[in-house]
């Protein structure tokens, strides 16, 4: 494992083949990115077939969506490549594929797998997309690995939360709110803790929009005391929702009724009338950039969890 890791430089984005498959319940789902390290030395073509091999493997396994923290990911070594005999001449290509399941965040190889795999075309790079799709994601070894990294990511969060939150609290308390909600989200519903979780990402991502909220309001008064009242409308009409400043907007508004539309009047009283976004729906916005994980991936994995 170690041998292949320190060559491995990562980057970061029906039939049932004769095997019974349970069905993962939606609290048990856990995120992860499937992705394909740059470094591989693959054809363009066999490296695409190797990412779908690892988005099949993952949605056909009861993984999620794409995570900001956990990647499966792959190594390919070839072991062997010959040429037929026969005209026209093939090629033989023989695989060793490992796989991954890595904790990005905390530089951590959660769980790993190697399959061999063999492909033959006259074109030896068809040969290694061959060899590459032969792979069966839905073998009780493949289902082990995956069953066996969720199992382990769950026991780690389990006794992790606490330090966990205690990271996003402190993020939260310099108003860096989106690094606070990127360092939960991950966390799988079938957490023990996830309730209080859960409570506290609502309760960082409504200080993120009063946060904003607050700005706009300091933009849109001074614009006011400008005599920009058009500008004022513009700069609430940016908002969503306006939270627990829904008061101080619906003040302001009236102060300078006569310059707004119907319309504009219209849509603002609706964004008010709007609860706050669910919190799940804001966890799938890219909070983390994907130059990021990709850099973090990059620093390599020194250790197994």
């Amino acid at each position: 494992m170690k041998r292949s890791l320190l060559t491995l430089a990562i980057t970061l984005f029906a039939a049932l083949t004769g095997y019974a498959q349970q069905p993962v319940a939606a609290q048990e789902m856990i995120g992860i990115t499937p992705i394909v390290s740059d470094a591989i030395d693959l054809p363009a073509d066999a490296r695409s077939a190797l990412n779908l091999k690892l988005r099949q493997m993952a949605t056909q396994n009861g993984f999620g969506s794409t995570s900001g923290r956990f990647a499966l990911t792959s190594n390919v070594v070839f072991t062997d490549k010959q040429a037929t005999t026969t005209a026209p001449p093939q090629f033989v290509v023989s695989l060793e594929v490992q796989f991954y399941v890595v904790d990005v965040m905390e530089q951590v190889i959660i769980d790993e797998m190697s399959m061999p795999a063999k492909g033959i075309d006259r074109l030896e790079n068809k040969a290694a997309i061959r060899a590459i799709n032969s792979i069966s994601v839905r073998t009780p070894q493949v289902r082990r690995f995956m069953n066996g990294a969720r199992d382990k990511i769950v026991a780690y969060y389990n006794t992790r939360v606490p330090v966990i939150v205690q990271k996003a609290d402190s993020y939260a308390a310099m108003e860096n709110y989106d690094m606070a909600l990127f360092v939960l989200t991950d966390i799988p519903e079938s957490v023990d803790q996830y309730p209080m979780v859960l409570e506290r990402m609502v309760d960082i991502y409504n200080k993120k929009i009063d946060g904003q909220v607050a700005s706009a309001l300091n933009k849109a008064r001074a614009q006011v005391a400008l005599g920009e009242n058009e500008k004022a409308v513009a700069e609430l009409m940016q908002l969503n929702s306006y939270g627990s400043h829904a008061a101080d907007v619906n003040a302001l508004i009236a102060e300078i009724k006569g310059d707004i539309t119907d319309k504009q009047q219209q849509e603002l009283e609706a964004r008010m009338a709007e609860p706050t976004p669910e919190i799940i729906k804001m966890s799938a916005e890219p909070i983390i950039s994907n130059d990021l994980f990709m850099a973090s991936l990059n620093e390599g994995f020194g250790r197994t969890l």
